[in-house]
């Protein structure tokens, strides 16, 4: 009797130790989808020996150790969110298949590992209030089939001779967890942020990869602090208020940039465009149609020429009733600081990705070039043979920046309306692109560009990269299917589908 309590015993410490070496493996695998904080479920081997050799009791308890270990490692409330979901639905599913059916082990892991991504995927859909992510669910699908596979393939090994598999096994994995933190590569952190309205993701490698990272989280939140239109007490808000008549130097700075390039661009990107997102309810998500008489006089308080901005003292006035958002190109100024904080932290090789802006610093550590997907913007449609991408880029020491009208839009009738609109009609742009890639140096100017050229339509945008082609390069998606890119991204652009090269 005491024999047995013992070796129970000593079998869940070696379930724990798994648990915590399984979760710190999975931490250093980066997720092939843009959805932060994702895994695909390896941890759920501890959990499908507990409830095979132990009790529902025992499995549901060491879940719920394995989840606190992943709060433990990322201290992030979005990965503890995802590992809390789809390690209580995983455990559900497979302790109802293996108390009321007969199924074999693996097709028990099999489930687990498919209701494991399933209900992360939509958690992710409420969090981001993106229905789009659905389409990716076939390939979660076919990773939580691999990984329900091995996971119930190593539990039968492990249970056909408890516990000393168990502790080959747990050996194995806490000796490969140590390899990975002596090992000659480059210190690797990685951690999530919700901020500016997005989930952001920062994985960089270095000496001091944590104490950089967790600096440029900071400087995000404090740009998010002082731009949010959504606070009242932000600089922008009291801005729009005339609150204030002099601004910070980061909101100088960016105010500075904007006007350069609203006026390269003749308009097409306007930060007083903000009247417009609330009349079309973008910004409290009560979408409607407004008027054309509405329009008409919303559209009044529309130029960037409403903003009288002197450089000089930081001194600014708004005229006309404009208000100003900065939504068109915060993400991208934040994407330079955060590279800069991280160089200034030794970090020579990073991915930073705010939200969709993409910002690769220098290469990967092993010297190869940085893969970037380009989202295809009508998968629910069939368009691109419904690929979740149309190509890749292969870059270094670039950000890459995209505006599409798939991400936040709303349909009424027959007719969809999407975010971006046009600061000359007062209506969602109809220039008959779908989606606009920027390629840069500079992640400010990308972002404000990507809008610009959605704007302006193909044939404007190309004639502006033409008079533009040392500062970026672009990808262009028409409605119609078309894809061209500039020929700046012809060696470093890779696509199975049909597209055209300008030059």
């Amino acid at each position: 009797m005491q024999k047995n309590v013992t070796k129970k015993l000593a079998i869940r410490g070696l379930l724990i130790a798994l648990a915590f070496g399984l979760s710190w493996l999975e931490a250093q695998i980066p997720y092939p989808f843009p959805l932060p904080g994702m895994k695909i479920g390896l941890s759920n081997l501890v959990v499908l020996i507990a409830l095979y050799k132990l009790s529902d009791i025992d499995a549901l308890l060491i879940n719920i150790a394995r989840i606190m270990l992943v709060g433990l490692l990322f201290t992030n409330i979005y990965s503890i969110s995802f590992s809390l979901v789809g390690g209580i639905v995983s455990y559900l599913v497979m302790c109802l298949l293996k108390n009321k059916t007969k199924l074999d082990i693996k097709f028990v892991s099999v489930a687990g590992g498919i209701s494991h991504n399933v209900g992360q995927i939509i958690l992710s859909m409420i969090i981001l209030e993106n229905a789009g992510i659905i389409w990716y669910l076939p390939f979660l699908w076919i990773s939580g089939i691999v990984a329900g596979i091995l996971v119930g393939i190593a539990c039968e090994l492990v249970l056909k001779r408890m516990p000393v598999n168990l502790l080959l096994v747990v050996l194995v994995v806490m000796s490969t967890t140590l390899t990975a933190c002596s090992s000659p590569f480059p210190k690797t952190y990685s951690s999530q942020l919700f901020a500016m309205d997005t989930f952001m993701t920062v994985e960089a490698y270095g000496t001091k990869s944590k104490e950089a990272v967790d600096e440029a989280f900071k400087e995000i939140e404090r740009l998010d602090a002082l731009w949010s239109v959504g606070l009242h007490n932000s600089e922008i808000s009291q801005i729009n208020r005339s609150e204030v008549s002099s601004v910070s130097e980061d909101t100088a700075d960016l105010l500075g940039r904007m006007a350069l390039i609203s006026d390269e661009t003749k308009g097409a990107v306007d930060i007083t465009i903000y009247p417009l997102m609330e009349l079309w309810g973008f910004t409290d998500g009560n979408t409607r149609v407004p008027s054309d008489e509405e329009i008409k006089d919303c559209l009044k308080k529309v130029s960037y020429l409403n903003i009288e901005f002197d450089e000089k003292d930081n001194h600014i006035a708004l005229s006309s009733e404009a208000s100003i958002d900065l939504g068109a190109v915060a993400k991208g100024y934040a994407s330079d600081k955060v590279v800069s904080i991280l160089k200034d932290n030794g970090i020579k090789s990073a991915n930073i990705n705010l939200g969709g802006n993409v910002y690769a610093l220098g290469c990967k550590p092993d010297g190869s070039l940085w893969k970037i997907g380009i989202e295809n913007p009508r998968p629910e449609l069939g368009m691109f043979n419904a690929l979740p991408y149309l190509g890749v880029l292969s870059i270094h020491d670039k950000a890459v920046v995209t505006s599409g009208d798939y991400h936040r839009f709303f349909t009424e009738g027959d007719e969809r309306y999407h975010h971006i609109m046009d600061p000359f009609t007062g209506y969602p742009s109809k220039s008959g692109l779908m989606s606009v890639t920027v390629v840069s140096e500079d992640g400010t100017f990308a972002d404000a560009l990507s809008t610009a050229l959605f704007v302006m339509g193909k044939e404007k945008a190309l004639s502006y990269w033409k008079e533009h082609s040392d500062n970026f390069d672009t990808i262009l998606v028409e409605s119609n299917g078309s894809i061209t890119i500039t020929i700046g991204l012809k060696d470093i652009f890779k696509s199975d589908l049909e597209y055209s090269v300008y030059e």
